[in-house]
């Protein structure tokens, strides 16, 4: 043991050594060696998580072993031990030596006269069994003992020399070891020490070079404890190989946790700026609450700044965990469909979330005394909260909420989470590394719920966006769109025509049905409609591949397309197509037809260029009326010859007065 044995010589220097004794040179680099490698291991493991994690803990998790090492006062020569080949250890201490073993706490007060010799000698006045949180705030001894199932201090492996626990709030500490000599060794812990002993999993870890001599017992003195929530934390015994292991094990679960909730926050982050739905700003500032709490719960505030305070990190674990609770309630009632919260419970829930907050910025600036006030103040309304979310999601489970059905799930997984806790401190479920990170991976699990939920919103607003923007596109088409025939409008017809003019020359051609009054008077208007819906397939089956047909109004068609497509061997087809179709109860119908050939030019000037093509190829019909129906009229031929005629009338028989 290399800690100062007398105690009468006073406590040593609390400052951090840099050399160790030379009759331990090799064990030193030896030790520094295995632990640049396990550092640079846990480097590469951690990936996200490097920089908080492994940049600033090599440094120090050199200087606090060696701070273990070697006090700083001068010690005495170490005791020689033997250097035989060590016989192997029985199964149950090998298995021990491979996992180490838990450790008990037994509490008592600190009184007037106390001595630190006589709270080592006996058990006398320790309680072991009951609640901690029911001593209250004050001074304490803590007797670290081997759990009922291990053996005592005297029966483990030498190698077993690596003392852990988590630290609570006090205000200051000291560590105390009497040996089989009945020597003692004892160390100050400051706040200050502690943040620097401070390793990855937010555990101070001592390490205890066992040689001849074996620890017999371990006594921890705490001043002014607040007691808020306990003492310390999993206190354990182990080797530097289980240490290590279970350091890297810890590494990779806050790296993973760290990943993850870097991948969902700028997932988010990209999602926030497209869709601006309240619910997640809220959503990412919750994920960055989780990514400071992991930080600060692991260690890495004490491994970034080992020369502060280890108080200033349980602030930020506090203050991080009541910004997660409040940020995860204005996320949830943000969430739910419209109508679905009462407005009484979400006035209450505004008043929880304002409470959280006001308490959490008060743990800021609260004394040591405060503390345990304020914590419990803080406890009292993450419950309120909790249990406002679940009224509330269960009002709007029973209003048939969709989004309740989803966001349930972080209920059933906080509730089983928190029973798990209340077991493992009753001792009802063993204590293991995920119990004791249970609250990390409850705030993992409920990450991903809540990216499962935005994620479903997201497709909820996508399918609701799509399908308004195909009721647009539906609306529009319908505005271009005949509804009797099915054909182009005018207006879509137009359009068309200044969209494909780009394109080259267009040729249009009207086509009217030549005495359409009197198939109405004499057939009735049923029959004109159905008239007009042949002549619409007629059409189209001669001329939609080539181009764009359209009902103008009445018993006025259009055709339009390509110069090269529509020659005026196409428009005598068409009269020869209708002359032929055979029309419903055998009616016999014709159609005249004006041509015009132009250009449209795109933007302002096309309207203008499809209005002077139309009046040219009215003009062209007019003609065809004028001259006897039933025929193809030119307008570039009229324009030039006067007379623009391509295809004559039918036979005698088939003519028709006007």
């Amino acid at each position: 043991m290399t800690w100062e044995s007398n105690l009468d010589a006073g406590p040593p220097d609390p400052c951090i050594p840099t050399r160790a004794d030379s009759s331990h040179g090799g064990h030193r680099i030896a030790h520094q060696a295995i632990t640049v490698l396990r550092r640079t291991a846990l480097a590469m493991g951690g990936l996200l998580f490097v920089l908080l994690l492994a940049g600033g803990g090599m440094t120090l998790a050199l200087q606090s072993s060696e701070a273990l090492v070697e006090p700083a006062t001068a010690m005495p020569a170490p005791l020689p031990h033997h250097t035989a080949a060590p016989s192997a250890l029985p199964a149950p201490v090998q298995q021990l030596a491979d996992h180490g073993i838990r450790l008990s706490t037994c509490i008592a007060p600190m009184r007037p006269g106390d001595s630190p010799q006589a709270r080592l000698g006996s058990l006398s006045g320790f309680d072991c069994g009951n609640s901690v949180l029911e001593k209250g705030s004050g001074s304490f001894w803590i007797r670290l003992v081997p759990e009922a199932s291990a053996p005592g201090f005297a029966a483990l492996p030498s190698d077993m020399n690596v003392l852990s626990f988590a630290p609570g709030w006090q205000r200051n500490a000291a560590i105390y070891v009497r040996h089989n000599d009945g020597s003692v060794s004892q160390m100050p812990l400051t706040n200050h020490i502690l943040s620097q002993l401070t390793h990855v999993g937010g555990r101070v870890q001592l390490r205890l070079h066992m040689h001849s001599l074996r620890p017999e017992a371990i006594l921890l003195r705490l001043d002014d404890a607040t007691n808020h929530n306990g003492l310390i934390f999993r206190p354990s015994l182990s080797s530097e190989a289980a240490s290590n292991r279970d350091e890297l094990i810890e590494t990779a679960l806050y790296s993973t946790f760290a990943g993850v909730c870097l991948a969902l926050l700028v997932f988010n982050v990209a999602l926030l700026g497209s869709m601006r739905e309240g619910f997640q700003m809220a959503y990412c500032l919750m994920v960055v609450g989780m990514l400071i709490y992991a930080w600060s719960y692991s260690g890495g505030w004490s491994l970034w700044f080992p020369d502060r305070d280890i108080t200033e990190r349980f602030r930020l674990v506090l203050i991080s965990h009541g910004l997660i609770t409040a940020l995860s309630m204005r996320f949830f009632i943000e969430f739910l469909e419209a109508g679905m919260v009462p407005p009484l419970l979400r006035r209450l829930a505004a008043l929880a979330r304002l409470a959280t907050l006001g308490l959490t910025a008060s743990i800021v600036i609260a004394t040591m005394p405060m503390m345990r006030t304020i914590t419990q103040f803080t406890l009292a309304s993450l419950a309120a909260i909790y249990v406002l979310s679940l009224v509330i999601g269960l009002i709007a489970l029973a209003r048939g909420s969709r989004a309740a059905r989803i966001l349930s799930l972080t209920w059933i997984v906080s509730t089983l989470a928190g029973a798990m806790r209340v077991a493992v401190t009753n001792g009802l479920i063993h204590r293991n590394l995920l119990m004791d990170h249970s609250v990390l991976l409850t705030m993992a699990v409920n990450a991903l719920i809540f990216a499962l939920a935005v994620g479903t919103r997201v497709k909820t607003l996508a399918d609701e966006r799509d399908h308004a923007r195909d009721g647009e596109r539906l609306a529009k088409r319908l505005a271009d769109i005949d509804p009797l025939t099915g054909l182009l409008n005018r207006r879509g017809l137009m359009t068309q025509a200044v969209r494909d003019g780009t394109r080259g020359p267009l040729r249009l051609l009207i086509v009217d049905v030549d005495h359409f009054k009197s198939i109405n008077d004499n057939h009735g208007h049923d029959m004109g409609d159905d008239v007009l819906r042949d002549l619409a397939r007629v059409l189209a089956r001669r001329c939609a591949r080539r181009g764009h047909v359209s009902r103008l109004g009445g018993e006025e068609f259009a055709v339009i397309g390509p110069v090269g497509e529509f020659s005026p061997a196409l428009a005598l087809a068409i009269l020869a197509d209708v002359r032929q179709y055979r029309f419903a109860k055998g009616i016999s119908v014709t159609v005249s037809i004006g041509m015009a050939e132009g250009t449209i030019h795109p933007g302002m000037q096309g309207e203008a260029d499809w209005s002077a093509l139309y009046r040219r190829a009215d003009t062209a019909l007019y003609e065809a009326k004028s001259t006897g129906r039933n025929r193809v009229v030119d307008a570039a031929l009229m324009e030039t010859t006067g007379a623009g005629a391509l295809g004559t009338t039918p036979p005698p028989d088939q003519q028709r007065s006007a």
